[in-house]
């Protein structure tokens, strides 16, 4: 987040595409800190059961404890950026970084 706010103090805002990308530095910033605040107020073990019982209902096979974290960590790793992803390309993400 450190980061994301340096970009947005750095953006030349008299500039047209400095403005463009204080926008969008602003936009990440905003969404990553409703991110973290969702996560500081919710129970991980409430959220990673509700992931896993999403994904069972959904006809999914079951992963064991250490599989479920490996593909936690990396829906992490690829959503960190705030970067919009589409579902299948999440799953596609995962999926290659666990072969």
């Amino acid at each position: 987040m450190q980061r994301k706010l340096v970009t947005l103090v750095n953006c030349q805002l008299v500039e047209e595409e400095g403005r463009i990308r204080a926008m969008r530095a602003a936009r990440s910033l905003g969404e990553r800190t409703v991110t973290e605040l969702i996560l500081q107020h919710q129970n991980p073990q409430q959220l990673s059961a509700n992931l896993w019982a999403a994904v069972r209902a959904r006809g999914c096979q079951f992963l064991g404890p250490a599989m479920q974290e490996e593909a936690l960590k990396l829906v992490l790793l690829a959503l960190e950026d705030g970067s919009a992803l589409s579902r299948k390309v999440l799953v596609l993400f995962v999926v290659q970084r666990l072969e």
